[in-house]
C-alpha cells in the first residue's frame, strides 16, 4: 500500500490531477451527437484521382463520367434522357400474362437520380415493386406488375425503369466460344436469372462430400463440413 505522501506525490505528478480532464473549448463542444451528411447526388464513375502528400492531399481530377446507365459484362445501355419507362419492360409486362409464373410480375431495373437510402428503398415497395438488390451503375434490381410500373416511375428519385437489352446479356466470354465452337459441340454454360423459382417441389441433389478413409478401407464422411449441392427448382421458370 502506498504511503499518504507518495500518493500525493503521484496525484501531483499527473497532468490533470487524478480525476480532472482538459476542458474542451466551446467552439469544439457539440450540441447534440453527431451525424453524417451526405449531398443527394449519386457517385460518377470515373473515380477522382487524389494525389497524397505531406502538405496534404490535392485532386488532380475530379470524378467524372456519365452515371446513367444500366451495366453488364456485355455492355453498357444509357437510356434517352428524358425516357422514364422502357417501352421493352412495357412490352415485357403485356407479354408475360399466363405464361405459368405464380405472380404476374417480371423483372426491370430502378435508375436512381438522387442517392439510394432505406427510406426510398421504402417508397419502391410502398409503390409496388419487390426489391431485390443492387446492380451497377447505380440501379436496383425490382420485380414488379403492371399496375406498380407507373407509381414507381413516379417517385422523385427515379430516373428510369427498364430492362437490359440483349446484346447485354451475353457474356463476351460465352460470344467468344460460340464464335469458336464447331457444329454438334456442346458447351457449358452458365444462366444467371433474375430471381429464384425455388418452391415446395424443389429438391436439393447432393454432388460431393469431403470424406477421409480409414486404414481398414472404411469411408467416413467429415462432420461439420457442407456438401457441394445443386438445385433442381421444378418452378415455373
Amino acid at each position: 500500500m502506498l504511503a499518504p505522501a507518495a500518493l500525493a506525490l503521484q496525484a501531483a505528478q499527473e497532468p490533470f490531477g487524478p480525476q480532472s480532464r482538459p476542458a474542451v473549448p466551446p467552439e469544439f463542444t457539440p450540441n447534440g451527437p453527431f451525424e453524417s451528411e451526405h449531398d443527394d447526388s449519386i457517385p460518377l464513375p470515373i473515380r477522382a484521382v487524389v494525389e497524397a502528400s505531406d502538405a496534404g492531399d490535392r485532386i488532380v481530377a475530379p470524378a467524372s463520367g456519365n452515371p446513367y446507365f444500366l451495366g453488364f459484362a456485355g455492355g453498357k445501355h444509357y437510356p434517352p434522357a428524358g425516357e422514364r419507362i422502357d417501352p421493352l419492360l412495357s412490352a415485357e409486362l403485356e407479354r408475360v400474362r399466363g405464361d405459368g409464373r405464380p405472380d404476374d410480375v417480371t423483372w426491370a431495373f430502378v435508375m436512381f437520380e438522387k442517392r439510394i437510402t432505406e427510406a426510398r428503398l421504402d417508397a419502391l415497395r410502398a409503390a409496388g415493386a419487390r426489391v431485390i438488390e443492387f446492380h451497377p451503375h447505380y440501379t436496383m434490381k425490382v420485380a414488379l406488375g403492371r399496375e406498380a410500373l407507373a407509381p414507381v416511375a413516379a417517385l422523385d428519385f427515379v430516373r428510369w425503369v427498364g430492362q437490359p437489352r440483349s446484346a447485354q446479356k451475353l457474356h463476351p466470354a460465352l460470344e467468344r466460344q460460340l464464335a469458336d465452337a464447331q457444329d454438334g459441340v456442346l458447351l457449358d454454360v452458365y444462366v444467371s436469372v433474375y430471381d429464384s423459382d425455388r418452391c415446395e417441389a424443389s429438391e436439393r441433389i447432393v454432388v460431393a462430400e469431403l470424406s477421409s478413409v480409414d486404414p481398414d478401407g472404411t469411408e467416413r464422411t467429415l462432420p461439420g463440413v457442407a456438401p457441394a449441392v445443386k438445385w433442381m427448382s421444378r418452378g415455373w421458370q
